[in-house]
């Protein structure tokens, strides 16, 4: 994640016990290669629940429609979750967007360590097109497959390939759950419902394709490809946990926690979202200070600065 900072606890890890509902292992947390934290430990937490008694409560949503599906998707999985908070095409008619956020790196006990500004822009009606501004002075941006970084004003092609990464992570923690809904790209399993920290919650299985062929189905267990978990409150199908498990080697999972949506033309989205590691670990908060949509912008906003 987007954290200058050189001090994090680790957290050993310890085996998984079994039991209803299950303790996940902590995670131990180590710098990664641009000195941001990441998370170590994988683990799974959930356990089949027949019939679950809903809990009422969570926040309200646009109607708790699990019937109606949103236009042009059908019988996708996540036509409920759309129902509550906007569809694809609702999310897309919002433009070029701008959330500015003020990040917290926490330690080990949830307390701030230090607090950082970080701005970022986007395009919800293209899947690749992002820019980042993390304090004034570091910029990434990508338009497409191609991401660039730029540092105090000079462009820095060693950062590329980190750009990329960052880019990459923020881009669908931004976009989710509409991104999903692309087939060519994710397949989404059926609807599931768990215990989750003690109460009912729906998960949808989501696994990127490792081509954009014709694959139909889930990828085999063997292909390498990156697993995303989203959790929802059965009751108003707002997501509220996105669990991420990249498949390639040396990026860690994670865990982002979605809370207090609010509302922006016919979409909602959550104003807070703190990473988490799997064990439930506090590590990162951003908080949305000011957010704009439809933004005006150029046809090269996107594109990487002269050289």
């Amino acid at each position: 994640m987007l954290v200058v900072v050189g001090l994090l606890l680790a957290l050993a890890p310890q085996e998984r016990t079994s039991g209803t509902p299950a303790t996940p292992p902590p995670a131990r947390y180590e710098l990664g290669p641009n000195n941001w934290p990441v998370p170590v430990a994988p683990a799974r937490d959930g356990s089949v629940v027949t019939r679950p008694e809903v809990e009422p409560g969570g926040l309200g949503a646009r109607g708790t429609r699990d019937a109606a599906a949103p236009r042009n998707l059908g019988e996708h999985a996540l036509r409920a979750v759309f129902a509550a908070i906007g569809s694809p095409d609702d999310a897309a008619a919002l433009g070029v967007i701008r959330q500015r956020m003020q990040l917290a790196i926490l330690d080990h006990q949830g307390g701030a360590l230090a607090e950082l500004s970080l701005t970022h822009e986007a395009d919800l009606a293209a899947p690749a097109r992002d820019r980042l501004v993390l304090d004034g002075d570091r910029l990434f941006g990508r338009d497409g497959a191609n991401a660039f970084a730029v540092f105090r004003g000079l462009a820095f092609p060693a950062m590329e390939a980190e750009a990329a990464d960052e880019l990459g992570w923020y881009g669908l923690v931004l976009r989710a759950p509409w991104v999903f809904a692309d087939g060519r790209a994710f397949t989404v399993l059926p609807r599931e419902e768990l215990l989750r920290e003690g109460r009912p919650m729906s998960r949808f299985r989501i696994e990127a394709r490792p081509t954009a062929g014709d694959l139909v189905g889930p990828a085999a267990p063997a292909l390498d490809v990156d697993r995303y978990e989203l959790w929802c409150d059965p009751s108003t199908n707002e997501p509220r946990l996105l669990v991420m498990l990249p498949a390639r080697e040396g990026t860690r999972p994670c865990q982002v926690r979605l809370r207090e949506y609010a509302a922006q033309g016919n979409v909602r989205w959550p104003t807070k979202r703190t990473v988490e590691g799997l064990d439930g670990a506090r590590r990162l908060e951003f908080s949305i200070v000011e957010a704009a949509v439809n933004l005006p912008v150029g046809g090269r906003h996107f594109a990487p600065p002269p050289r």
